[in-house]
């Protein structure tokens, strides 16, 4: 898996805990992985994030380490 953003993408429970159940380097990496399409990823977690609620995907920024 070679990193070529800077977020990590994940399906995650659905409890409050959000625990990691597939990681992935990309969205289209994680959608096929769980078996949805990556536009099926991508509008989940942007609306997620938009109106600030829980999702079964999330990215998370990651930095770089020098």
């Amino acid at each position: 898996m070679a990193r070529t953003n800077n977020y990590i993408w994940m399906s995650v429970t659905r409890d409050e805990y959000e625990l990691p159940l597939d990681i992935a380097d990309s969205a289209p990496e994680l959608a096929s992985i769980v078996g949805v399409d990556s536009g099926t990823i991508y509008a989940t977690v942007f609306r997620a994030e938009k109106q600030g609620k829980k999702a079964r995907f999330v990215r998370v920024p990651v930095e770089e380490l020098q």
